[in-house]
């Protein structure tokens, strides 16, 4: 028999079988750019700007966030020099007048989405572009003439310590809303009355309040305002008013009075 030969053991490469899986699709969601508010605000530095001039920022939105508040963010977090005026909060001050996108509003009462325009824009400038102290500041002395014109004060009739100044029902609801009048100057700004150098709505406003007062004795306030009246702007601009008061409202009703008693006048003079 033959001998076994021995077959010799050679290791042989093994081939890498490699495996037809199917390609995993990794779905990766693509992250949404956060949005964001586009914020142009006018800026004006006597020191610095012959004219006013436009600065641009932009602000992750905040959720029931005022115009007043934003304003007070975009100070803190990025432009320290930003100035403005702000003082209580929630609308009984009347010192956060601004223009935001045309239109006058208090700051601390409007919702920042409410005067968002459809690209999430937003512009604020003074409420009165040509007396601008800095930025969005703007100089009052002007404003506060008009009101020293209408006596602005209550001239107590005689014989008025013995009632103690005391109202009734009546004598507060014949002055209607104007004592709840703010000072906000937002009326004025709406109608542009400073430029023609005539009183503005506010400025009847108080004038209203104090001739329907039953404790004032001053005569002479309604007699003033005849010179006044009428106006020569739109009485339904001048209802602009954050407390809805109606300046517009009050000062036709004035000029009817100013009507009426000139008639009345006119009745007695021919009356033999």
């Amino acid at each position: 028999m033959a001998k076994n030969k021995k077959v010799k053991a050679v290791r042989t490469k093994k081939k890498r079988t490699t495996k037809t899986a199917k390609a995993r699709i990794v779905s990766k969601t693509i992250p949404e750019p956060t949005p964001h508010w586009n914020i142009r605000v006018s800026r004006f530095n006597p020191q610095m700007d012959f004219v006013p001039r436009t600065h641009e920022y932009k602000a992750i939105p905040h959720e029931g966030e005022s115009v007043l508040d934003l304003l007070t963010r975009l100070k803190h977090t990025q432009d320290g020099s930003l100035t403005f005026r702000g003082s209580c909060g929630y609308g009984g001050c009347g010192s956060c007048g601004v223009t935001v996108n045309g239109k006058p509003v208090l700051g601390c009462v409007t919702q920042v989405t409410d005067v968002l325009d459809a690209n999430n824009n937003l512009r604020v400038d003074p409420l009165n572009k040509e007396n601008v102290i800095k930025d969005l500041v703007c100089d009052e002395s002007i404003f506060f003439k008009e009101l020293l014109k209408v006596k602005p004060w209550l001239v107590t009739r005689k014989g008025e310590e013995r009632r103690n100044h005391k109202m009734g029902i009546n004598d507060v609801s014949a002055m209607k809303d104007a004592p709840q009048c703010i000072l906000c100057g937002i009326c004025n700004a709406h109608t542009e009355s400073s430029k023609l150098g005539e009183l503005g709505p506010a400025a009847f406003v108080k004038a209203y309040r104090y001739t329907f007062d039953s404790r004032d004795g001053d005569s002479s306030r309604i007699l003033a305002l005849a010179s006044s009246l009428p106006v020569h702007y739109s009485l339904e601009k001048a209802n602009l008013c954050p407390r809805n008061i109606f300046p517009g409202d009050k000062i036709s009703e004035m000029r009817d009075i100013q009507k009426a008693k000139k008639a009345k006048e006119n009745s007695r003079k021919r009356s033999p």
